[in-house]
């Protein structure tokens, strides 16, 4: 088994890296950018260095690369885990000033119900019941959209009755928003060089 040790882009203590197993279908580097799990969602993170073994004794996939190669050389990672010590943050927090601008994407999460029997149903509060009824009715709707019509603070009610079986989550992983960038200049032919290096436009 191959293990990866990852930096979640999540509210962590400085330093702290999470152990992620390695599909044989992927080859990551340290400083590639990967999907990963993490709790009840799905989050960006960085492959800081690999491993023979876990820090636990039971690990969840990497979902997939970002990239297809590492955005952050050794020299910069050596960088940004000075910077989560000396600044108390977190590793992802201290990677992401060497990462392109733009780079940060956020995961598309829907849902859609799921076959109940009645009883399953019955458990539930009323909104919740209420909720699954009108999502039933639909193809799929958006996680954020569902939760709202849960009720506010209501996402770990959501968690549960993912769990249950009722409401099935559908990730959509999105590529990072980067595109190049392109500066033109015009400047008059015969133009004198200035000291710094710029042509002077030729006087008309």
């Amino acid at each position: 088994m191959r293990y990866a040790e990852v930096a979640v882009d999540a509210p962590v203590s400085h330093s702290r890296t999470f152990s992620y197993s390695i599909p044989l279908r992927y080859s990551v580097e340290p400083g590639q950018m990967v999907w990963v799990p993490f709790g009840r969602r799905v989050a960006q993170g960085m492959v800081t260095e690999l491993a023979a073994t876990s820090q636990v004794h039971v690990t969840r996939d990497i979902l997939q690369p970002i990239e297809p190669s590492p955005l952050v050389s050794p020299v910069h990672l050596e960088l940004g885990r000075w910077l989560s010590n000396y600044y108390l943050c977190s590793l992802f927090d201290a990677f992401a000033l060497c990462l392109p601008p733009g780079f940060e994407s956020h995961v598309r999460s829907q849902v859609s119900a799921a076959f109940a029997h009645e009883d399953d149903l019955e458990e539930l509060r009323p909104q919740v019941r209420t909720a699954l009824q009108e999502l039933a009715s639909t193809t799929r709707l958006k996680e954020t959209d569902f939760i709202k019509m849960l009720g506010k603070g209501m996402e770990r009610e959501l968690g549960r009755i993912i769990d249950k079986g009722l409401v099935r989550r559908q990730v959509d992983l999105p590529p990072p928003r980067v595109s190049p960038r392109h500066l033109s200049y015009l400047f008059a032919i015969g133009g004198q060089v200035a000291e710094g290096g710029w042509p002077e436009p030729s006087s008309l």
